[in-house]
């Protein structure tokens, strides 16, 4: 019954993408909440006049105008997750607690609740951007319509539903209570998407270059000033250091096959990370893990691989192929059948100082 389910709801195999849409759903319940809080704050306890509430609204939707452009700019160059999504989270959190905290106070001010607004707004600004550009790290693509209708679903329901929870909060425990309702949501979205493990790119510094040498360890293209022996010398180490860690992430995945250890096996692939075989597509690190408990708890049982890497071969700063020839040792094996070999390419991405598996093909050995 829960395969069927899986099977006719896809999202559900995806648990990032399942905090992600209640770390959202949160946030946007307190959205709403906040939008009927603040006003009933400014006129029943500022006495806020027809233009200091005009000023208010202003103030929230401001930043979209002045900073929308940065925001895309900044967005594309620095990873979503922990710079932008969970720093606009936190931050905005922050904001809105020192509204009821000055009310409590009484220190708030119309010109205070204008400028927390602003700046509360900006921070709205650089979330809404990463928002967009972060989904698609967490489903693969032919996911992600379903997946921006299930935000889409709850940002109505939220708009509803958000607004009534706003009347009854209001109603008991004043405006003030309020706004800090919506902070414990931003800071609960913050948390959750803090312990959320995503690997996404970083802006250009992620691409593949190709190049060669030129481009290894980004040495050559950016200083000019070293000699040519020196920028040999560098770039050599860089490439020995590569290619050494590319080795050891193929061995600590086939030390993890042997002890039928799928997340130790997939530890090292990147959440996009495809996988090619006869018969066999896996679209994303998630499927690939799902088919090797499933494949470790029935014909791979208390199987190893035998692997000899044949060629590394670095593209750029951040991209690599390796090749290998391996063959799969069954229960009781000594020896691998020759039919059983495989030639394997594996393409690999270096993403914060670390090598990931992008992409993973083999396919028979042709015969001689």
């Amino acid at each position: 019954m829960d395969a069927e389910v899986r099977e006719r709801f896809p999202l559900l195999r995806l648990p990032r993408f399942a905090r992600f849409w209640f770390a959202d759903s949160v946030s946007m319940f307190g959205t709403y909440i906040t939008a009927q809080a603040l006003q009933v704050l400014a006129v029943l306890v500022l006495g806020a006049s027809a233009f200091e509430l005009g000023m208010l609204r202003a103030a929230q939707w401001l930043p979209y105008l002045l900073f929308g452009l940065f925001a895309g700019v900044l967005v594309d160059r620095y990873r979503r997750k922990p710079v932008l999504l969970v720093a606009a989270d936190i931050s905005r959190a922050g904001l809105l607690a020192l509204i009821p905290l000055a009310a409590y106070a009484h220190a708030l001010r119309m010109w205070l609740l204008i400028a927390v607004v602003f700046v509360f707004g900006a921070a709205s600004v650089l979330y809404d951007a990463a928002h967009q550009s972060f989904l698609p790290s967490l489903v693969p693509p032919e996911l992600l319509t379903r997946a921006n209708a299930r935000l889409e679903q709850s940002s109505s329901v939220a708009q509803v539903a958000g607004q009534a929870m706003a009347g009854l909060l209001i109603k008991v425990a004043g405006s003030a209570a309020a706004v800090l309702a919506d902070a414990v949501s931003y800071l609960i979205s913050g948390l959750v998407l803090a312990r959320m493990r995503v690997d996404e790119r970083a802006g250009d510094n992620e691409h593949c270059r190709f190049g060669g040498w030129s481009h290894v360890g980004g040495i050559a293209g950016r200083n000019d000033w070293a000699g040519p022996t020196m920028q040999r010398n560098a770039m050599t180490i860089t490439r020995t250091e590569d290619a050494a860690a590319i080795e050891q992430i193929l061995a600590d995945q086939y030390k993890a096959w042997a002890a039928g250890d799928a997340d130790a096996f997939v530890a090292d692939y990147a959440e996009e990370a495809t996988v090619i075989m006869p018969g066999t597509y896996r679209r994303n690190r998630e499927e690939i893990r799902l088919g090797m408990t499933e494949s470790f708890a029935t014909y791979l049982e208390n199987s190893s691989v035998t692997d000899e890497i044949q060629d590394i071969r670095l593209l750029g700063a951040d991209c690599a192929i390796a090749i290998s020839k391996a063959g799969i040792l069954f229960a009781g094996e000594t020896e691998v059948p020759a039919g059983r070999f495989v030639h394997a390419t594996w393409v690999l991405v270096k993403r914060d100082d670390r090598w990931l598996v992008a992409a993973y093909h083999n396919s028979p050995v042709a015969a001689r």
